[in-house]
């Protein structure tokens, strides 16, 4: 090389006293409880967001079949919500999450309810006739073989096919 001694020399630069370490890990376990509250205080601002989400889009999608009395019920409770999450209280937005659940649920319950009974409605005359075939006379000795298998790819779904052609052949 050049014929010059090169040397290189490490030492500890941050010239922290153990006294310092002890301070610094001392504030940490400090604040490790204030690091705590923050999180679960963001990560409730994030399920009271996703919550107010879903339960707007439950009431634009459903606008149509719930009634204006509904409807407001439900507005008034998620505008609590929002009022709680804006104010940051903590308390005020769990429970707000609550009542709007209670509402949401038995507004969904009654969706399920009112949805069944138009079904069973439309196809009540239906469901009498169909129903004499299946149960009665000699058709129970028809040999009837529930399969069940996955296609894989296109070679085996011919395969599969072809199986379970033959399996209700036999």
């Amino acid at each position: 090389g050049s014929g010059k001694e090169q040397k290189i020399r490490i030492e500890s630069s941050s010239g922290l006293s153990e006294e310092e370490v002890d301070k610094m890990k001392a504030d940490a376990e400090s604040h490790a409880d204030e690091d705590r509250k923050a999180r679960e205080k963001v990560d409730l601002k994030n399920q009271v967001d996703a919550l107010i989400h879903q339960r707007e889009k439950f009431l634009e999608e459903n606008k149509d079949k719930l009634s204006e009395e509904d409807r407001t019920s439900l507005q008034n409770a998620l505008d609590g919500l929002k009022s709680a999450r804006d104010a940051e209280n903590i308390e005020g937005m769990k429970s707000s999450m609550e009542e709007v659940e209670k509402i949401a649920g038995s507004l969904g319950e009654k969706l399920y309810k009112d949805a069944a009974s138009a079904t069973q409605d439309a196809g009540g005359a239906d469901d009498s006739a169909a129903g004499a075939a299946p149960g009665g006379g000699e058709q129970a000795d028809e040999d009837i073989i529930d399969a069940d298998f996955e296609v894989k790819d296109e070679a085996s779904e011919a395969t599969g096919k072809a199986e379970a052609s033959e399996e209700a052949k036999d």
